[in-house]
């Protein structure tokens, strides 16, 4: 049940936009662990299907963390990109149990205005 709704979500996520709008050219960016990754083929099949612009930045096996941290570091994607993009879909979805007990807050250094 939970990955139909997945797949319905996905669809109404890929779909919408340009449905409700009645134009392409949107950049999405993806990111996220195994299932997001391109070589699935899903979201650029998705993307090349209403005329969008897919950047996968996926990676199997990569933590929230782990994309947090990028975010933060400006390593996700570049300004350029940042300017471009339509959606940011994050996408965590594991195989397994990845739960961390400590708190993930503590892990990372969000700055604050007054360090830059």
């Amino acid at each position: 049940m939970k990955f139909r709704c997945f797949i319905v979500s996905a669809a109404l996520l890929l779909l919408y936009p340009a449905a409700a709008c009645g134009q392409a050219g949107y950049t999405f960016v993806l990111t996220g662990a195994s299932f997001a990754s391109p070589s699935n083929t899903w979201f650029e099949t998705g993307c090349e299907r209403i005329g969008a612009t897919p950047i996968n930045r996926a990676i199997g096996g990569q933590s929230i963390l782990s994309t947090v941290k990028m975010m933060l570091d400006g390593t996700l994607y570049s300004r350029e990109e940042l300017e471009r993009m339509d959606a940011l879909v994050i996408m965590q979805v594991h195989d397994r149990d990845v739960y961390v007990s400590e708190d993930l807050l503590s892990l990372i250094h969000i700055p604050s205005p007054r360090d830059s």
